[in-house]
């Protein structure tokens, strides 16, 4: 078994190559399977299909290997199947895309009024393929991906509490890994970006609508966050907002049969989100409101059963590997009858910002891609036109907002997709603008926006992109941006190959040794814990013989002060709390290496 996600990964920039083979894989899929006649009309209802490919054939992807993965039914094989056929599919699209691209060149003409937007595009696609350097990612997210890949299942433990918040989008993780490529799922996030594209593109060409709002959109300052991230968050913010979008600009009877394969479509698209991450549980919670809208108890029932059908898996899966209750399984991404599990989810649905201004003004220019930014205005141009001509529609995008602020998490990303759909829904009903105070302050605004954000993408774009096409360039600039990398490069290269790790940072997938990150013991009681307790009878099994710790000589040890035997090694200012953010002050401390008393647990651990 491999540990460690690099492991895993051909040298630049042939990863970047394969990345890009995948994403035209799904890209040929998905236009096949559009080609359908029913398909093809629901997507043309809001979008060209070209850039709706990979979201349909993604979710496809997730509905049919979720369950494979879950329990172990050749998962490995399936895994190792799909992503070739993924693979092959993606040569035959280069083929195609050699054979016309006379043709694409001869439409430049056309193309010309669309520069801007084209650069926008062509920016976040070459941003897509930096290095993953983003902390969570390089967390629970790589650590479960691999975890897939060389077990065939997800982690069963009850000692990594953030891997117990992965969803079926870390399979896609998995397929990267597997063929080699770590920029897979950065490149699928600009999809998500593509998706959106191509809704705003039907807007600006049906409904002559300002340019401005899809630049206002597409350059949001926490979408610079997502675009260079393998959190598979923002490519099913862009497939949620293309389901409400089929409902939104529908114009058929709801007693039609094309209505009813859109509302069937769009259930799909937004229930598969659910299994991605739990949040999007609040994005369902605002299409059962439009739903029940609609007053037709047969879409009610439809919803009913295509939820049953598409999370059973899941919660079989949770109440026989964890012993769960049946609410607890659907209503907590984590089983809360482990120990200090009540107390996790609590933290996570704490998760946010202190100042409630923070996610839509930053104070300072380093917390600029963690917030919304300008988008957040577009609650006023909501009026009593919108009111009456998506009258539906409308009240839905307000109680998904308010939804969000009372029981997501206060952050930025989690208000990005109902202010998407409040901007669709804005812009679906045609809006004229006067060129008043209001309007011509809100224009000059987002045109500074945009500009930022460009400069800021090609920014990165030189300082990262352009110093990673080597193995050592690359080296350099995970040092340099990669949280935890330095630590893990030191301790990758002087413990034994067949040491066990315990770890107290975060970055775990970048360790090459078998490791466990016991974060559940941040949030437990200890006077709560005996030997025979779940969490330390897993550690006790596994062995850690060594532990990874940093900080300062005089404040490192922690929890673990009297669990330690002698110091194995220690290297100064080697753990770099560093982000691709520059302006984000940056400190350093050192790493320390001991031998690791595990048989002393539980009763060695004081706070």
């Amino acid at each position: 078994m491999y540990f460690g996600f690099e492991n895993s990964i051909k040298n630049p920039p042939l990863s970047i190559v394969i990345a890009i083979i995948l994403i035209l894989g799904l890209d040929l899929i998905g236009n096949l399977i559009s080609k359908n006649k029913t398909i093809s009309e629901i997507i043309q209802s809001v979008s060209n299909p070209i850039f709706q490919n990979v979201v349909i054939s993604t979710n496809l992807l997730i509905l049919v290997l979720f369950p494979i993965i879950l329990f172990k039914f050749y998962s490995i094989f399936f895994l190792k199947f799909f992503s070739n056929i993924i693979f092959f599919f993606g040569l035959l699209r280069i083929i195609y895309l050699l054979i016309i691209c006379k043709k694409i060149f001869s439409n430049f003409t056309s193309l010309r009024k669309k520069l801007p937007l084209i650069f926008i595009l062509i920016s976040y696609f070459i941003l897509s393929l930096t290095p993953i350097t983003n902390a969570d990612s390089l967390g629970y997210h790589l650590f479960v991906g691999n975890h897939i890949l060389q077990s065939g299942t997800y982690p069963t433990d009850s000692i990594y509490f953030m891997s117990k918040i992965a969803g079926s989008g870390e399979i896609l993780i998995a397929m990267g890994l597997y063929l080699g490529t770590e920029q897979f799922m950065s490149i699928l996030q600009f999809s998500g970006i593509f998706s959106l594209t191509g809704i705003f593109i039907n807007l600006i060409n049906k409904n002559k609508i300002n340019i401005l709002f899809f630049f206002l959109v597409i350059t949001t300052p926490v979408v610079l966050f997502f675009a260079t991230s393998s959190k598979p968050q923002l490519f099913h913010i862009a497939s949620n907002i293309l389901a409400f979008s089929i409902l939104v600009f529908n114009k058929t009877s709801p007693n039609s049969n094309i209505f009813f394969f859109k509302f069937l479509f769009s259930s799909l698209l937004i229930l598969i989100s659910t299994q991605v991450k739990f949040s999007f549980n609040i994005s369902l919670l605002a299409f059962l409101f439009y739903t029940l809208s609609l007053r037709n108890i047969k879409f009610v029932f439809l919803i009913i059963i295509l939820f049953i059908f598409i999370n059973s898996p899941i919660l079989i899966w949770k109440i026989l590997t964890f012993k769960s209750s049946i609410l607890d399984s659907i209503f907590s991404p984590i089983p809360k009858n482990i120990l200090g599990a009540q107390e996790f989810f609590n933290y996570l649905s704490g998760y946010g910002s202190n100042n409630k201004i923070n996610i839509i003004f930053p104070r300072n220019i380093s917390e600029y891609t963690q917030s919304l930014g300008l988008v957040c205005l577009i609650i006023f141009f909501v009026n009593k036109k919108i009111f009456l001509y998506q009258f539906q529609a409308s009240i839905t995008g307000i109680f998904f907002l308010i939804v969000s602020f009372y029981f997501g998490q206060f952050s930025s990303r989690f208000f990005l997709e109902p202010l998407l759909l409040l901007t669709i829904i804005i812009c679906s009903t045609t809006p004229k603008f006067n060129n008043n105070f209001f309007f011509i302050i809100f224009k000059f605004l987002t045109f500074m926006q945009v500009a930022l954000t460009i400069v800021i993408i090609w920014y990165f774009i030189f300082l990262i992109n352009f110093n990673s096409f080597t193995v050592e360039t690359r080296k350099n600039t995970m040092n340099s941006f990669a949280f935890g990398y330095s630590l893990y490069s030191w301790s990758n290269s002087i413990l034994p190959d067949n040491s066990i790790l315990l770890t107290t940072h975060g970055s775990v997938s970048l360790s090459k040794r078998k490791t466990i990150f016991p974060d559940s013991l941040e949030f437990i009681n200890f006077n709560l814990l005996d030997e025979k307790t779940t969490m330390i009878l897993e550690i006790k099994n596994i062995k850690p013989n060594f532990i990874l710790l940093s900080g300062t000589d005089n404040n490192h040890l922690g929890i673990y002060k009297y669990c330690v035997g002698s110091l194995y090694s220690k290297k100064d200012d080697v753990n770099n709390y560093v982000t691709r953010n520059i302006f984000y002050p940056k400190k350093k401390d050192n790493g320390y290496i001991y031998e690791f008393l595990y048989y002393k647990l539980p009763y060695c651990l004081k706070r």
